[in-house]
C-alpha cells in the first residue's frame, strides 16, 4: 500500500500481533491461496483504495467481504458486498456482526456474480475506448437490420451499458439493431442510458411492464425478420449471434435458439434444458465445465432460457408472444418454447454460439422487493403446470385452443365484375 508507515507502526506494536492479529508481509502466492481457503470472508476497511483488487482476488476465491462504502469499492463489487460507513472500530464491528447474523439465515451478499477484467480483457476494453466499435460501425443499421437484438432495463443503467458495450464489441455475421427497452425506470436512471444511444432505439414505457410484457412491446417496435431476447445482465462473447441465426435461416424446422449460457465465474449454467412432469427444470450441464465435449453438441432441447433466446419475429407473434399469465416473470421462457414446439418446430441449442449470463440479477432487477423469488418461482410452476402437464405427462401432443389456427391461404375468385 502507499501512505501506510503509521499503520504499520501501529501493527508492529499492537499488543495481539501473533495472537489475534497477524501481518502476513511478502508472502508467496502459494501461501496466499492457502490464506484464501482458509478464510470465511474478506473485509476490505480501507479509508482510500486505488483499484480494489483485493475485492476481485476475494471474489475469485468466492470469498463473501464486507468492505468500506468508499466509491471504488461499489464500483468493483456492485451489490456482491456488504458495505458499511463510520471510522469507529464500534463501526466495523457492527458491520462484523450484521453479516454474521445474515450469513447465520444464508442471506449475506454473495461474491460468486461479482464481474472483473483479467489484465488482457482490460487492455482489450482499453484499445476499445481509444478506437471506437468497428463491428459497430459495420454492422450496426437501424434502418434495415436483419436481426433486432431486445434488451430491457429497469433502474440498472450500468449493467444494461455493459451488456450493450459488448453486443457493439462481439456482434457480426449479420446486420442488426438494438431495442432497448427501458421498463419504467427512474428519471435519473433513464438519464444515465443516454450513451447507449449511440447504438440502440430507446423505448420508454413509463411503468415496469416486467419481462413478458417488456420483450413483447420491444418485439413490437422489432425492425428486424429475426429477434433476439436479451437480458442485460448478459455479456457477449466473440462470434455470438451468427450461428443463432444461420441455422434459423438455414432450416425452416427450426423455430428457436439457444446459446450455451456460461456463469462468469467459468461454470456452465445451461446447454439446452427439459423440464419435467412436475415443472422442475433439468438444465443440461449445471455447473459443469463449458469446454467438455459433452456439450459441444448441437441438440433438440424442450426449451432455451429467455436470457438469449433467438426465433423468427413471425414465430413469435404465431404464438402470441410472451403470456402475461406468468407476470411478473418465472416460466414464461418455457411457455413459449413448448407453444413453439406445439407448431411442430424444433427449438435447438447451438453450442458455437456462448454467451455469459449473470443468473437471476434481471430477475431481481424486475421485481425489485415487492416478490420473494422462491415463492414465485413455485407459484408460477403451478400455473404452467395447469397448463402443460398433460403434454410433459406424454398424454397429449398439444393443448388444443392454446394458439390461433393459421389463417386459410387467399384464393382468387373468378368472374367477378370489376371495381372502377
Amino acid at each position: 500500500g502507499w501512505q501506510v508507515e503509521a499503520l504499520i507502526a501501529r501493527i508492529r506494536q499492537h499488543p495481539e500481533l501473533g495472537r489475534r492479529l497477524f501481518w502476513l508481509n511478502y508472502i508467496s502466492d502459494a501461501y496466499l491461496e492457502k490464506v484464501y481457503a482458509a478464510s470465511a470472508c474478506l473485509i476490505a476497511a480501507s479509508e482510500g483504495e486505488g483499484f480494489g483488487l483485493p475485492l476481485i482476488e476475494a471474489a475469485r476465491h468466492r470469498l463473501p467481504i464486507i468492505a468500506r462504502g468508499i466509491p471504488v469499492f461499489k464500483e468493483v463489487a456492485g451489490e456482491h458486498a456488504l458495505y458499511f460507513d463510520g471510522l469507529r472500530p464500534a463501526d466495523l464491528a457492527a458491520a462484523i456482526e450484521h453479516w454474521l447474523a445474515l450469513a447465520g439465515r444464508g442471506a449475506a451478499p454473495p461474491a460468486t456474480g461479482m464481474q472483473w477484467l483479467t489484465w488482457t480483457e482490460s487492455i482489450g476494453q482499453l484499445k476499445q475506448k481509444l478506437l471506437g466499435y468497428p463491428l459497430r460501425d459495420t454492422w450496426y443499421d437501424a434502418e434495415q437490420p436483419d436481426v433486432s437484438l431486445i434488451v430491457l432495463n429497469y433502474n440498472k443503467p450500468a449493467m444494461t451499458l455493459a451488456c450493450i458495450e459488448s453486443l457493439w464489441r462481439q456482434t457480426q455475421g449479420y446486420r442488426y439493431e438494438i431495442v432497448l427497452v427501458d421498463n419504467g425506470s427512474t428519471p435519473e436512471n433513464v438519464m444515465a442510458l443516454a450513451p447507449a444511444e449511440a447504438g440502440a432505439r430507446i423505448v420508454r414505457t413509463g411503468v415496469n411492464r416486467y419481462f413478458g410484457e417488456g420483450n413483447n412491446l420491444g418485439c413490437e417496435a422489432a425492425r428486424g425478420r429475426y429477434v433476439v431476447f436479451l437480458n442485460n445482465d448478459i455479456i457477449a462473447t466473440p462470434g455470438w449471434l451468427e450461428p443463432l441465426i444461420r441455422r434459423l435461416e438455414n432450416d425452416p424446422g427450426i423455430g428457436a435458439t439457444g446459446p450455451q449460457l456460461v456463469s462468469p465465474d467459468g461454470r456452465l449454467q445451461e446447454a439446452g434444458a427439459e423440464i419435467g412432469a412436475t415443472g422442475d427444470e433439468q438444465r443440461y450441464g449445471r455447473d459443469a465445465d463449458p469446454f467438455d465435449p459433452a456439450y459441444a453438441v448441437e441438440r433438440d432441447v424442450m426449451y432455451a432460457s429467455a436470457a438469449a433466446l433467438a426465433m423468427r419475429k413471425d414465430t413469435f407473434e404465431r404464438v402470441l408472444g410472451f403470456d402475461l399469465y406468468y407476470e411478473p416473470a418465472y416460466y414464461e421462457d418455457c411457455d413459449l418454447c413448448l407453444k413453439i414446439r406445439q407448431l411442430g418446430l424444433k427449438v435447438l441449442y447451438c453450442p458455437d454460439a456462448r454467451i455469459i449470463h449473470i443468473e437471476n440479477a434481471t430477475s431481481m432487477d424486475q421485481m425489485g422487493d415487492k416478490f420473494k423469488l422462491k415463492e414465485l418461482v413455485m407459484l408460477n410452476r403451478g400455473r404452467f403446470l395447469a397448463r402443460w402437464q398433460p403434454v410433459l405427462e406424454g398424454k397429449v401432443t398439444g393443448i388444443e385452443g392454446l394458439l390461433p389456427p393459421p389463417a386459410p391461404p387467399l384464393c382468387v375468385r373468378q368472374g367477378l365484375p370489376a371495381v372502377l
